[in-house]
């Protein structure tokens, strides 16, 4: 375990020391028509993508769903498939890091780049923030790790969605249509990202309603989603989740943060709901920057979580939409550290809001690697190490 906790903490560490360079940049030398500047940025931010994708890239057997994906470039390596069902366009990436040689360590060094550099490329024209979203994507995206091909697909939406913010809506399309091909479980936020991103500001009244409504419901809510379950399995969508009804629908699959104590559950609440106040007074300083989109996809993520949460099929759903959560965390925190908000007490107590929320979150991320380390038997480990 302390190389798991040595790791991690050095792409933490690494993330937080040059987003910080970055944002500080930003705010002292950057002006909005010299471009020179995004070279800068990326020269800055390129070291903690590097040390993030080799740390991650090389890894060995971390999460549950590793040795599935290292068995399939395996079998590719020796001309055969290991499954049908493989989405195609993760299959052909697969296949051309199969021609040109590589080992099933460059799947996860290639999937583990794109999923830090698409969130760098997203928070580009939103360097403000990136002190405070980039340590809080990378300690709540645990499950980037496992599901490894489902974020492939979500780190091409998160670059689609950046175009689609600036109305490049054929190049949402394209990234759109590579993410259904890596893992088509992406088609309903492709069509809901569209969505949100038309929708006009609703009232404050009706997100904090249906976040209430959310956590009063719970998981009871799972019956009335077998119709959608039936409706994807007969069209072919996602047929390795869907073809069990019964046990989707049922509680027999379901994940470690089900478990999890009414304290945390409140804590959660009150810093879900506390955020999501505060991010609705940014909505008219920020729309500008596709704020909008990013509170509706925090809202939405937010609002599933406590009926998704205790399964793994709906819950990965979620992930689709909280991604985006770390750039509304960002703003608020970027705000509430500029003493934006209302009064002296208010601002105390956002204050300690961001502080707990962050603080939890790390938290959550280390008690995710002792139970990962718990499921597998071992901590931490480079591929090289496999056979020691």
């Amino acid at each position: 375990m302390a190389q798991s906790y040595f790791m991690y903490s050095i792409v933490l560490l690494t993330v937080l020391v040059f987003s910080y360079l970055a944002t500080a940049r930003s705010t002292t030398s950057y002006n909005h028509n010299v471009p020179v500047y995004i070279y800068e940025y990326w020269a800055i931010v390129a070291a903690p993508i590097a040390i993030y994708s080799l740390v991650l890239g090389f890894r060995y057997d971390v999460g549950v769903d590793f040795l599935q994906y290292w068995t399939i470039h395996e079998y590719l390596q020796i001309g055969q498939l290991y499954r049908p069902d493989i989405d195609p366009f993760y299959l052909f990436t697969d296949k051309v890091l199969v021609f040109f040689g590589l080992g099933p360590w460059s799947i996860f060094l290639l999937t583990s780049f794109l999923f830090i550099g698409a969130y760098y490329f997203l928070l580009r024209k939103h360097r403000d923030i990136l002190l405070f979203s980039m340590p809080m994507y990378l300690v709540s995206t645990f499950d980037a790790e496992n599901l490894v091909r489902q974020f492939f697909a979500i780190s091409l939406l998160i670059v689609g969605v950046s175009f689609l913010l600036q109305r490049r809506i054929w190049i949402y399309f394209a990234f759109s249509a590579l993410a259904f091909l890596t893992h088509s479980s992406c088609i309903l936020a492709i069509i809901s990202f569209l969505l949100l991103w038309k929708l006009p500001k609703a009232p404050l009244f009706v997100f904090l309603t249906l976040y209430v409504f959310a956590w009063i419901i719970g998981p009871s809510i799972f019956e009335a989603f077998r119709p959608v379950i039936n409706f994807c399995n007969a069209i072919g969508l996602m047929q390795n989740y869907t073809e069990n009804v019964d046990t989707i629908v049922g509680n027999d699959r379901m994940d470690l943060f089900g478990s999890a104590s009414v304290y945390s559950q409140a804590f959660q609440f009150v810093c879900n709901a506390s955020i999501l106040y505060f991010g609705y007074q940014l909505i008219e300083k920020y729309r500008k920057q596709g704020y909008l989109f990013f509170y509706y996809a925090f809202a939405i993520a937010i609002t599933l979580k406590p009926m998704f949460q205790r399964h793994e099929l709906f819950n990965r759903f979620v992930h689709y939409f909280s991604v985006f959560s770390p750039v509304i965390y960002g703003y608020v925190a970027y705000e509430v550290f500029k003493q934006s908000f209302g009064n002296s007490v208010v601002r105390m107590f956002a204050k300690a809001i961001v502080i707990s929320a962050f603080a939890f979150s790390i938290y959550s991320f280390y008690c995710g690697l002792n139970a990962d380390a718990l499921t597998m038997g071992h901590g931490y480990t480079f591929f090289w190490e496999r056979h020691q």
